[in-house]
């Protein structure tokens, strides 16, 4: 698999397509307590949020108890309703 996508990639910037780069990859982890709304800051230039492991046994839905918004022009993760989880943080220069 791993072979496919890099040949794919290759392919892919012979023609002059642009496939985007991330300068960090973090995970952070965000944990509502007690059904409150907790705010996990983030850094600065953030391109991409995933949540990689649910960690609670309350489920963890985006835009349900789980997203990203701006505050202030910086990036924050919030989580409410018990949602805990790990998430994936890309951000830096495209």
């Amino acid at each position: 698999m791993k072979i496919a996508t890099l040949a794919l990639l290759g392919a892919l910037g012979a023609f002059g397509a642009t496939v985007p780069a991330y300068a960090e990859v973090m995970t952070v982890k965000c944990e509502s307590k007690d059904e409150k709304e907790e705010v996990c800051r983030l850094p600065a230039n953030v391109n991409q949020v995933v949540m990689r492991k649910q960690l609670s046994d309350k489920d963890c839905e985006r835009g349900q108890n789980w997203d990203v918004r701006k505050k202030g022009g910086n990036d924050e993760l919030w989580v409410r309703r018990g949602c805990r989880a790990e998430f994936e943080v890309r951000y830096g220069n495209r």
